[in-house]
């Protein structure tokens, strides 16, 4: 999976002392080794992280909150030491560029100083000892070796290349000391031997040694730094070999007299011109001196191998004037200087600053000074930079401003540190300061984290950065004395609000823990904070206990903000929507929804700018995250998407755009977007598209995430990673986050799919006939004008061919005919596929030429286009029904052979396992069951399924609920028992087949089949079973017994059958429905058996079984076929659009459970629209169905369709519904007449069938007494009756009509 790319990282500060950090050069890499922390952080010559060794992995009994005091490398073994309260540590590497522990020991005195070189651990403090690897030891265990103690604690220890020689300085100290290393072989158990001392008249900053200490050379030479700047040089005299005298001082003054020298450091050892193919050899050092005023120069001293000082040759030259600026060289004392590895003569400038801050710049030095002079090029490539350090410790909080201009991050040491990123997405530290910041505090920024109010205690205080970068208090406050018991510990939420970034006042909102919202105005002009009102966020009545448990305050939309909303959930997992108003500023706080999402234990919530809000809930050790939309109705709970987490969030949040939702656990974060719902594969609306781990990096939990503008902030312990917005795929997350809800392409199989379910067959042929024009007869694209993208196949592109003649006409008007009426003047031109359309689009599919679409969506397209094609040339045969249920079946075949095969499952299921679409959706049932042509769709159904009609095919098609003619239901019930019989020859089971042919009442069928099973365990006792007569009763109770006795058994199929034997329908389905749990195969059989639809048994499983699973599953299409079939159409039509809970409580039959679906199917608003006309009782079920209703689940169906990138066809929705006419008015002159609004809906048509006795008017024949005050229920039931009643009247005047049928007669 994708990741975005780490653009920044704010490495944690080095803690304070002079062996906290060191440079090195690590399998030919440069690495700056920093002790942060309870850690040891590996730095590249950048200053970015490269890898974090915890101290807790080499100890793990300790809690990590020891400091790291000193660190060293080895550069030639690559192993690293540190120490922490006594204890040292060491690293090594492993495969692969690993780091793993390699030894620990402890100290018997405090540390202050450490180093590593040959092998040779020195720790030096109070004390110093000398620790070396017993080479005896199987297991790496380090000995001391030497070791004396000091009166003045040690705060510099170096030894030389060689570990010959260790030179310490003591804290405040002058002198340097010098102790010999003696050889091994000696007996002494003490191998350090003072050696001598070299006095300064100044306290020494720094000491180090030349990186040779050959004696062939110039034997070891000492380099001091003293605080005043100047770098000298010691080594030892022919005469005194074991003395160190000063050799020389650099000489820097020479080039700038009256500047002052900030540090200096040792670069590198070459050999000189003249010195190449001597004997002995020349060489020369070079030094880098950084002065007071930010110029660079290096300084050359030449024959360090003569050995006397009166040899040594200095020149001094200047590299780049003006190279830092001050403020990057407050407190720049130490240097460190790392190679480049690009190329010998470059190298990487690493300066330590206050607050253990960096400054870092990059030269390259030219090989002469012919070659500088001629180039005129600065040695530095760029001006120095101050890397990214994370200054605060800890960090605790991360708070971003309005929009995610910037981020304030608050340590747990009180100290806050600013953060801005520029067009190119680098961080930037904009200020930093200590505030004394407790750690419960709450903080929020604005004004690009210049200001931020802080809420400790019962004070409320405002701090401002001023330009100089300082933390000034503007003004404080406390909370009012009339709440002695609040204060802002435990506070629920605090925030700011601004109406526009230029705002001269800024409104501070915080909800206590006891759900009370105070807030405050800070005027910027007057630098006053003035409390302005206070809301409690409760539930609207007093009778609800439930206490809020959280409250996130929803990003303002744009700039000009005006409305200000926050998000509190109580206890009970009920989300209210709060809203208030800048311009208003004592105004309360008022309350404009709610969600009720039922969960319990919410941790976690964070809210999009569009108000869709994510929640973390946890229940016991499951941590679950769920996507609740705010536009919930009554048609949706407003659950996006939910999944179970293995690992617990920690933090979550939303971009500024609310397309993205990131969360994070301790070791990973994700990022999820919204992408289209697929009505055929039912993959989830969510998903997510990148994931960040820091873990090979630094290992530590994640603590924080934010958003700083587009890109992303991480914290963990007291680093800060700044992810760009760009994927290592090369695309921008934001825009592909974007684009995974944008609307579809009109060729896309998806789009065309929902049209044709729709009924937009016209424009469907349009668009491929249009599509099909832009390619040849081999399926490859006509050259189109942008050359660049051939590919890209947009409207105009395969709508722009005007000389194909009626179908480039035709096709010109595609938009319109997806957002228009379906009605067609007689004039207009028809538009056909022909054969060579199909050829030539087939062609092109199967080479997947269209961009955009994967191969399933290519071979997709090609099925709706085949079918279409087929509809189109059989007229007549296919109605729009039996089209919908032939593209539904056949793209539902395709798209489950794309899926893995099913794993076995013991346990029966209900068409859905998993992502294993197991069979026909009930919306593609209920298109069959109303189609006209069903002998074609069983046809065509029985030949995409392979030809073989078994039992599974059957369910899968769901023929025992469409297949309507009973001698049709009989000739598949036969093929079905024929095919089950003979699917394996060589195994012939006759007993599935025996249920089929027991319940179309043909025994002597069964009889045969088992004749037939040769060499089946039951064939012979069968045989004799099966020569009884059963139509007595004594047969049929055998039959029944011996029923039981399978069942106990647990052969209920072959109980099932027994049970048929015995004439015992009944308990034949009771043993279906329970013990196999296939309500299809006992609605077959009970229908088979029964000759129909009116029988008892068939009509009990549809009201005690049916109808309750539909409402218990959310199942509408199932349960609107239900009450079809048993005659309640008007319940048919209702359940369609009404809430299932609502219509739940005035049926007739016993539901116990309802069950809202996870979203609602589009197409059914179109089965409404198609049945509600159909009869008097669909008449009768429309009108019950409230106006308010019927509009809410449009709209409701409209948002569907946007998520699926069918926005064409939800404008197509929105424009040409037309909706049933409002409650009646018997004498009103604003509102049209029940019969123009009949009209006006086509509520009756010509097709509409009387099913319905009509009954005797019921109108008054004189005005009635005054009615009691009547409720808005009873005016509903009114209305409704009122309604019907003219409908009823105007179907009598049509059934008094002598002749042929005259739309006149219903006196429209």
């Amino acid at each position: 999976m994708a990741t975005l790319e780490l653009h920044e990282s704010a490495v944690g500060a080095p803690n304070h002392g002079s062996h906290t950090l060191a440079a090195a050069v690590l399998d030919s890499r440069p690495v700056l080794v920093a002790a942060v922390g309870a850690r040891v952080d590996l730095l590249d010559e950048n200053c970015k992280l490269v890898h974090a060794l915890p101290l807790e992995h080499a100890f793990p009994g300790r809690t990590g909150d020891d400091q790291v005091e000193a660190v060293a490398v080895d550069g030639p073994s690559a192993q690293i030491a540190a120490v922490s309260n006594r204890r040292v540590a060491v690293w090594s590497t492993g495969r692969g560029g690993t780091w793993r522990v390699h030894s620990s020991f402890v100290v018997q005195h405090d540390v202050r100083a450490l180093d590593f070189v040959q092998g040779h651990l020195v720790v030096a403090g109070d004390g110093i000892s000398l620790w070396a690897l017993d080479q005896a030891s199987a297991l790496p265990t380090w000995a001391k070796i030497g070791f004396f103690l000091s009166t003045t604690p040690v705060s510099l220890t170096r030894l030389s290349p060689s570990a010959l020689v260790l030179a310490t300085v003591a804290a405040s100290s002058s002198t340097v000391l010098l102790h010999n290393i003696v050889p091994k072989t000696t007996a002494t158990p003490n191998r350090l031997e003072f050696r001598s001392r070299a006095a300064h008249s100044i306290r020494i900053r720094n000491v180090s040694w030349r990186a040779s200490d050959n004696l062939s050379d110039s034997g070891p030479v000492l380099f001091t730094e003293t605080v005043d700047g100047v770098f000298r040089i010691w080594g030892c005299v022919i005469d005194e070999p074991d003395f160190f005298s000063l050799w020389t001082s650099l000489d820097v003054h020479t080039a700038l007299p009256k500047q002052v020298p900030l540090a200096t450091c040792y670069w590198r050892t070459k050999e000189t011109e003249a010195g190449k193919g001597t004997p002995r050899g020349g060489t020369e050092d070079e030094f880098v001196t950084v002065f007071i005023d930010g110029s660079v120069h290096l300084t050359t001293v030449s024959n360090f191998d003569c050995r006397p000082p009166a040899c040594l040759v200095q020149s001094t030259s200047t590299l780049q004037q003006h190279v830092f600026s001050p403020t990057q060289l407050a407190n720049f004392r130490h240097t460190y200087l790392l190679p480049s590895r690009s190329a010998s003569n470059a190298f990487h400038l690493v300066g330590r600053c206050a607050r253990s801050t960096l400054v870092h710049a990059r030269a390259t030095v030219p090989s002469s000074a012919l070659v500088a002079a001629s180039i005129k090029q600065h040695a530095f490539h760029d001006e120095a930079r101050k890397p990214p350090i994370s200054v605060v410790g800890k960090v605790v909080q991360v708070r971003s401003t309005l929009g995610g201009a910037a981020a304030l991050v608050v340590g747990e040491g009180g100290r806050v540190q600013s953060w801005t990123v520029d067009e190119d997405e680098a961080a930037t530290e904009a200020y930093v300061a200590e505030a004394g910041i407790a750690q419960d505090a709450l903080v929020t920024t604005w004004l690009d984290g210049r200001m931020f109010a802080v809420g400790s205690g019962r004070k409320l205080s405002i701090f401002k950065f001023r330009r100089s970068g300082r933390l000034r208090l503007l003004t404080t406050t406390s909370l009012p004395s009339t709440m002695p018991t609040r204060s802002f510990d435990r506070a629920l939420a605090f925030f700011v609000a601004r109406a526009r970034p230029d705002s001269l006042s800024t409104t501070i909102t915080a909800v206590l823990a006891d759900g009370f919202a105070l807030d405050w105005v800070y005027d910027h002009k007057l630098k006053t904070l003035s409390p302005t009102g206070e809301t409690h966020l409760g539930p609207a009545t007093s009778s609800s206990t439930s206490a809020i448990k959280l409250v996130v305050p929803l990003p303002p939309a744009g700039d000009d903000v005006d409305a200000v909303a926050l998000l509190a959930i109580d206890e009970q997992g009920t989300m209210r929507r709060w809203v208030t108003r800048l311009s208003e500023p004592g105004e309360s706080w008022a309350r404009e929804g709610e969600v009720r999402t039922g969960l319990r234990g919410i941790d976690k919530v964070a809210s999009g700018v569009d108000g869709t809000s994510a929640v973390v809930s946890r229940t016991g050790d499951k941590c679950r995250l769920s996507i609740w939309d705010p536009k919930a109705s009554e048609f949706s709970s407003g659950e996006q998407f939910w999944m179970d987490l293995e690992e617990p969030v920690v933090a979550i949040e939303w971009s500024p755009d609310g397309q993205t939702l990131a969360f994070a656990t301790e070791h990973e974060v994700s990022l999820m977007s919204a992408q289209l719902l697929n009505d055929l594969s039912g993959a989830p609306g969510w998903a997510t598209y990148a994931n960040i781990r820091i873990d090979t990096v630094l290992p530590a939990p994640i603590s924080t995430l934010a958003w700083l503008g587009s890109s992303l902030i991480l914290s963990a312990s007291d680093h800060l990673f700044f992810y760009s917005s760009r994927l290592s795929t090369g695309l921008d997350a934001h825009g592909l986050a974007a684009s995974r809800c944008a609307p579809l392409p009109l060729h896309h199989p998806q789009l065309l799919f929902q049209a044709l379910l729709e009924g937009h067959f016209d424009a469907v042929v349009r668009i491929l006939s249009g599509l099909a024009a832009e390619l040849t007869h081999d399926g490859t694209l006509t050259p189109v004008s942008a050359r660049e993208k051939p590919e890209v196949l947009t409207l105009d592109a395969f709508l722009r061919h005007p000389s194909v003649g009626s179908k480039g006409e035709a096709a010109n008007d595609v938009f319109s005919a997806l957002t228009t009426s379906d009605e067609r003047e007689p004039s207009s031109p028809q538009v056909h596929l022909s054969q060579d359309d199909i050829t030539s689009l087939v062609a092109a599919l199967k080479k997947r030429a269209m961009r955009g679409l994967s191969k399933l969506e290519h071979e997709h397209l090609a099925v709706v286009a085949q079918t279409v094609f087929e509809t189109q040339t059989r007229t007549g045969s296919i109605d729009d029904n039996g089209l919908r249920y032939l593209v539904s079946m056949r793209s539902f075949y395709l798209y489950r052979d794309s899926w893995p095969p099913s794993p076995p499952s013991s346990t029966p299921s209900d068409g859905h396992a998993g992502p294993w679409i197991l069979r026909l959706k009930y919306r593609d049932m209920v298109w069959a069951f109303h189609s006209e042509g069903q002998d074609l769709l069983l046809d065509e159904s029985v030949k995409t399924a392979g030809g073989k009609l078994t039992w599974a095919t059957a369910r899968t098609l769901g023929l025992a609920l469409w297949v309507k003619p009973q001698d049709m239901l009989v000739r598949t019930m036969e093929t079905i028992g024929r095919t089950e019989f003979t699917r394996d020859p060589d195994d012939r089971d006759p007993i599935t087949a025996m249920l089929f042919y027991l319940a179309l009442r043909k025994p002597h069928i069964v009889r045969t089949f088992w004749k037939q099973a040769t060499g089946h365990g039951d064939q012979r006792q069968m045989l004799k079973f099966l020569e009884n007569d059963f139509e007595l009763a004594r047969w049929r109770t055998a039959a029944n017994k011996n029923a039981f006795v399978l069942l106990s058994k647990q052969r209920f199929l072959f109980a099932a059958c027994f049970f048929l034997l015995g004439n015992s329908l009944k308990d034949a389905v009771s043993v279906i429905l329970r013990q196999l749990n296939d309500f299809q195969l006992a609605v077959a059989v009970a229908r088979t058996h029964e000759g129909g639809t009116d029988g008892p048994v068939f009509r009990s499983i549809l009201e005690d079984t049916v109808i309750p699973r539909a409402f218990e599953r959310g199942h509408r299409w199932l349960g609107s076929w239900a009450f079809w079939v048993i005659n309640r159409r008007d319940l048919a039509v209702q359940i369609i659009v009404t809430p299932l809970s609502q219509l739940s409580a005035r049926l007739p039959y016993r539901v116990t459970q309802v069950t809202q679906p996870p979203r609602e199917d589009p197409a059914l608003l179109f089965l409404f629209a198609q049945l509600r006309s159909w009869s008097l009782q669909t008449v009768k079920g429309a009108i019950a169905v409230p106006g308010k209703t019927e509009f809410n689940f449009v709209l409701h169906i409209s948002r569907i369709l946007c998520r699926m990138g069918c926005h064409v066809l939800a404008l197509n929705l929105l424009r040409n519904w037309h909706f049933l006419p409002a409650t009646i008015h018997s004498s009103s002159d604003t509102r049209p007449s029940l019969r123009h609004a009949l009209r006006r809906s086509s509520l009756l048509l010509a097709s509409t069938k009387l099913d319905l006795d009509l009954p005797p008017s019921n109108l008054p024949s004189r005005v009635a007494s005054p009615a009691p005050p009547s409720t808005a229920e009873d005016d509903e039931k009114e209305r409704q009756k009122r309604q019907f009643r003219e409908v009823v009247n105007t179907v009598k005047v049509e059934a008094k009509a002598p002749a042929e049928f005259s739309f006149d007669a219903f006196a429209f």
